[in-house]
């Protein structure tokens, strides 16, 4: 399965300076889960080029139910947003806790 159609993987082959970069969310080709990617270019300094991108795909699943357990003991509402506001996890934890 290749990769090379995928936003995060696009950003970093096209764009030298995209440093660390986070993707939209996503559903993994080979695992079929939800996920977004934070991921980095890796380049050879001396010869200039690309050796590829460091890549971390993490479950939206995991930040809703971290927010849900770290939630203050009044109603709230949380969300993970990317910084063009796409969101990446939509109301975590927006239930009271006990």
């Amino acid at each position: 399965m290749l990769i090379s159609d995928r936003e995060f993987f696009r950003v970093q082959r096209d764009r030298v300076d995209a440093g660390s970069y986070v993707s939209a969310a996503f559903t993994g080709r080979a695992t079929t889960v939800a996920s977004f990617a934070i991921n980095r270019r890796r380049t050879a300094m001396r010869l200039g080029i690309s050796l590829g991108t460091i890549h971390v795909a993490l479950s939206p699943d995991y930040f809703a139910r971290f927010y849900a357990g770290t939630a203050p003991p009044f109603r709230h509402a949380a969300a993970l947003f990317r910084a063009d506001g796409a969101i990446l996890v939509p109301r975590a934890g927006a239930a009271r806790r006990p």
